[in-house]
């Protein structure tokens, strides 16, 4: 299935799995095992770099408060948040509002 189902409301994203493709409306794509699995690598290692560039001297010299604490869930979810937008971006399927008429191809 390479399009939304007909009659179908809302968005829809696409994802290959070893049982074949399967279709989910958008907002169960964003529990999509793989995917939070990939978004949450992604987020654990960029988020290290992240938090020891911005926040390595406060670690170092132990001045650790709340609001860096806050910072630093922050500079992980960053992380995490774009590359479940670009997965859930890119499996996105074609609704009938996007898809070019006959014509525009």
């Amino acid at each position: 299935m390479d399009e939304a189902p007909p009659g179908g409301r809302g968005l829809y994203c696409r994802f290959e799995t070893a049982d074949g493709p399967v279709v989910k409306g958008q907002l169960a794509a964003l529990l999509h095992p793989p995917l939070v699995k990939t978004a949450a690598k992604t987020a654990l290692v960029v988020g290290v770099i992240l938090a020891l560039i911005n926040h390595g001297a406060a670690l170092l010299s132990g001045r650790i408060t709340a609001a860096l604490l806050f910072q630093m869930l922050l500079t992980f979810a960053v992380p995490y948040g774009v590359a479940t937008y670009s997965a859930v971006s890119m499996a996105r399927l074609p609704s009938p509002v996007d898809r070019p008429e006959v014509g525009d191809r």
